[in-house]
Order: C-alpha cells, then sequence, then structure tokens
C-alpha cells in the first residue's frame, strides 16, 4: 500500500525543489523548448531555494509517496500596510511554485 505523506523542504532538497520547478514551467508549456536555458534556471532556482527555505517568509514542502519525492509546493508570507477592508496585514501567497510528477496528476 503506497503512502503519502507531506513534509517540509530543507536546504538539502534545494536541488529537487528547483528541479520540479523547472518542470512545472516546461509542463504549463509543452510546445515550448527550454532545454537552452534549463542549466541556469535551475541554478538560479536552486540559489533562491538556498536562500529563502526555512525563512520566516517562506514555507516549502515535499510530498513523498513512500520513499520517493513526487512533489512540492511553496506558500509565501509577507506584510502589508492594513486596507480599509481588511484590518490584518499579513498576506499568504500559494506560489506557482506547485508541482506534482505527471504520473499522479
Amino acid at each position: 500500500m503506497e503512502t503519502l505523506r507531506i513534509r517540509k523542504a530543507t536546504k538539502k532538497d534545494a536541488g529537487l525543489l528547483a528541479e520540479f520547478r523547472y518542470r512545472m514551467f516546461r509542463d504549463m508549456e509543452p510546445g515550448k523548448d527550454f532545454s537552452r536555458v534549463k542549466a541556469s534556471f535551475v541554478r538560479k532556482s536552486r540559489e533562491y531555494y538556498n536562500k529563502h527555505i526555512g525563512s520566516k517568509n517562506q514555507y516549502d514542502c515535499l510530498a513523498v509517496l513512500d520513499d520517493k519525492v513526487v512533489g512540492c509546493g511553496s506558500i509565501l508570507f509577507w506584510d502589508r500596510p492594513p486596507h480599509i477592508g481588511h484590518l490584518e496585514n499579513s498576506m499568504g501567497y500559494t506560489t506557482n511554485k506547485t508541482y506534482l510528477e505527471y504520473e499522479l496528476r
């Protein structure tokens, strides 16, 4: 029986998150060839994750099926000035960094 669990990402997962981010864009635009920018994109994404994983402004998690990481997601948090109709100033955004292996969708 397969078991799906969600775990918090760590800096060790930065490379995997970067690869999943690349796959997300590739899957969103299947007619485009991103191969010429893949290495640079994955490197810059890995640098981003290494900088932001574990910060108070970002929560990254991984979906693990049995022992294989099959997906990921991120939520960004920030404060903004209060709005007259919404006095709380904390905001959250589920980024387009959400990814799940194609065969599991």
